[in-house]
């Protein structure tokens, strides 16, 4: 295949039925994705009519990939295993028993490539690194049919509830990575946090009737799980739940990206898509348009899909998202003074009216005068004074009380990045809010260069709350858009961080685009961060409100920061 090329699930769906026809073969025993964002119910439901088990994992895999040798190892020793016991055998000693984890010389040599360090880890310690962000299921493919129906009852019950409980939980659920770029939260959710999420928010009975006959078929339907304490609310399927531009986007007749013509077998079969057009239009659902037929092993491989890849909306379609208050505003904020030395701090207040309120953020650009724009330095989560846990997702709860006297402390401090050679300020994006200032994680954005190669790709560093590096993605797209691929760097490959700066259009208004920053460099020596005070000069200091629906409204002020 081409570098950087995929398949839809349709084309999976289809390539599955024509190996089974031409050869023979009742079903695969095991279908096995040793890939990213796999374990999703549309992608499931494409591969259950044509095998029994399945391996995949909801978020993007690290490159230490499966334990190969030692699950394949097993299956030499008992040759005469089902695909049960060896997707239950993938999962278990996914990352812990990894060779290159177990065994002394190969993880040193790991550890030192990675991580850039020398000294002896355990291979506990190694696992632990390497399984933060992780998941993986394995499937009982059998039991798919079940949990779509379960899915199907699941919808239509939504459809009765408060649709603001329902945008709150699809705000908040555990998600994971995107391939649809940095302008949108990603729209894969955790099937099970979701549910339980909304079951939490709207309060309903015949919901919790719906949410615990999905939740059986879900314990039917897994046959082992892991995840790590990076994503604790993964529970072993992920759905495709968007925000209103981004259905939108996937939705119509020119959509590149078509969600019912990447699925169509799910979209077929499953009321999920009619939910998502129902959710945001109030257009009717009609519980009995589903084809259960298209589940069938007996008849799936029959079926044209293209009969079910009709588009969502209408080109022109408007998605007022009815029942979610999407009013917002703020007043302009007043500061405590307009300039203060870099080890001091100042007030932000301000007054915040909406009753869908989301995230709050707060993003520090400092003016350069030779460019005459605004680098974007810091940016995070503002926290709430109350921070709800939930099946260890944390989300703001934001109070009339809070919004009406909205006050943040800023204290001026950057961040740079060091390859231990050379140190470059970078912007620690916010990517998940925690409980305190101490939890979350934050990603750096650049581009990606392969020495031997000179290729470059859209890239992400991972960073957790303590900004200690974790990991490294690429994209085959710009932006963040396309397939992502966890790398393990090597000596000589580098990292251009992307800045953002906000410079004056030709219409007067002030606009946020990427600018090649400084570049680092990978040479075994482990990337660190550091925390200094701000430089002095002009700054504007930035709230952020953002509501269910991913709208936002910002004000700012201006701050001076002298030596």
């Amino acid at each position: 295949p081409d570098e950087g090329s995929s398949l839809t699930i349709n084309e999976i769906d289809q390539a599955l039925a024509t190996i089974l026809a031409e050869t023979g073969v009742e079903q695969f025993e095991f279908v096995g994705f040793d890939a990213c964002l796999m374990s999703q119910v549309e992608a499931l439901v494409g591969i259950a009519p044509y095998a029994r088990y399945a391996v995949a994992s909801q978020e993007t895999e690290p490159a230490i990939g499966w334990a190969y040798s030692a699950f394949l190892s097993d299956l030499v020793k008992r040759p005469a295993q089902d695909g049960k016991t060896l997707a239950k055998n993938i999962v278990s000693s996914y990352i812990a028993k990894d060779i290159r984890i177990q065994d002394d010389d190969a993880r040193r040599d790991y550890v030192a490539e990675v991580y850039g360090v020398e000294e002896e880890v355990s291979p506990e310690e190694v696992a632990e690194a390497e399984s933060q962000s992780v998941t993986l299921t394995a499937i009982d493919l059998a039991k798919v049919p079940a949990l779509v129906d379960a899915l199907n009852e699941f919808a239509f019950a939504l459809t009765e509830v408060d649709p603001a409980a329902v945008a709150r939980a699809r705000t908040y659920a555990q998600s994971f990575e995107t391939v649809f770029g940095e302008d949108a939260p990603s729209p894969y959710l955790d099937l099970g946090n979701f549910a339980a999420l909304v079951a939490e928010f709207a309060n309903s009975k015949p919901l919790n009737t719906a949410l615990n006959a999905l939740n059986k078929a879900y314990k039917a339907a897994i046959l082992a799980e892991k995840h790590g304490a990076g994503r604790p609310g993964a529970t072993g399927f992920s759905i495709f739940f968007p925000t209103p531009e981004l259905l939108v986007a996937v939705g119509t007749e020119e959509s590149e990206t078509s969600y019912t013509a990447y699925a169509s077998r799910f979209a077929g079969a499953s009321l999920w898509d009619d939910f998502l057009v129902f959710h945001y239009t109030n257009q009717d659902i009609d519980p009995d348009a589903v084809e259960p037929a298209l589940l069938d092993p007996e008849t799936a491989a029959d079926a044209n899909l293209d009969d079910y890849a009709a588009p969502l909306l209408a080109e022109d379609a408007d998605l007022p998202a009815p029942g979610i208050d999407t009013e917002l505003s703020m007043t302009p904020i007043e500061v405590s003074s307009d300039e203060i030395a870099a080890d001091e701090t100042v007030l932000l207040s301000t007054q915040i009216t909406g009753e869908e309120i989301g995230y709050i953020y707060i993003e520090v650009s400092r003016y350069d005068e030779e460019s005459e724009t605004y680098i974007v330095e810091d940016m995070d989560y503002v926290a709430a004074d109350d921070t709800v846990e939930f099946d260890g997702i944390y989300y703001p709860a934001w109070t009339e009380a809070d919004l009406e006297d909205f006050i943040f402390e800023w204290e001026p401090t950057i961040y740079a990045l060091s390859d231990g050679e050379t140190e470059a300020f970078a912007l620690f994006e916010p990517a998940v809010y925690g409980a305190t200032d101490e939890d979350g994680e934050y990603d750096v954005r650049g581009v990606y260069t392969f020495a031997d190669s000179g290729e470059e790709r859209y890239a992400t560093m991972k960073f957790n709350s303590a900004l200690e590096y974790k990991g490294l993605l690429t994209f085959t797209g710009a932006n963040g858009a396309g397939a992502p691929r966890a790398m393990n760097p090597r000596p000589g490959d580098t990292f251009t961080i992307l800045e953002q700066r906000y410079k004056l259009d030709d219409d007067g208004a002030w606009v946020v685009n990427d600018y090649l920053g400084d570049t680092l460099t990978f040479s075994g020596k482990p990337f660190t961060v550091t925390a200094y005070a701000s430089y002095p000069g002009e700054y504007s200091l930035g709230i952020i409100v953002t509501d269910l629906l991913d709208n936002s409204v910002a004000e700012y002020a201006t701050v001076y920061v002298v030596e």
